[in-house]
């Protein structure tokens, strides 16, 4: 999937972001791609919004939290991403 890629080729921007506190270009790009898909997401769903409409909406944001979120990532057993 396409945000997997996005995880896999920031990964070395953000070990090197937590140590130092200094995004790359790069990093800052996608977190600017990040924010704006969830600015998209966050317009889209309204109290009244059938909840069909909104399931993919929530795929998203829970693929966006399982990959970037607060927690250990792990793509295979021998490579684990840590928490953004």
């Amino acid at each position: 999937m396409f945000l997997i890629r996005v995880r896999t080729a920031t990964d070395k921007d953000i070990k090197k972001y937590i140590a130092n506190g200094q995004a790359s270009e790069q990093l800052q790009e996608a977190i600017q791609f990040l924010e704006a898909i969830i600015s998209f997401i966050e317009e889209n769903l309204y109290l009244d919004k059938p909840v069909e409409g909104a399931l993919p909406y929530f795929e998203v944001l829970r693929i966006i939290f399982e990959l970037f979120g607060d927690f250990e990532y792990k793509l295979r057993i021998t490579q684990v991403y840590p928490p953004c």
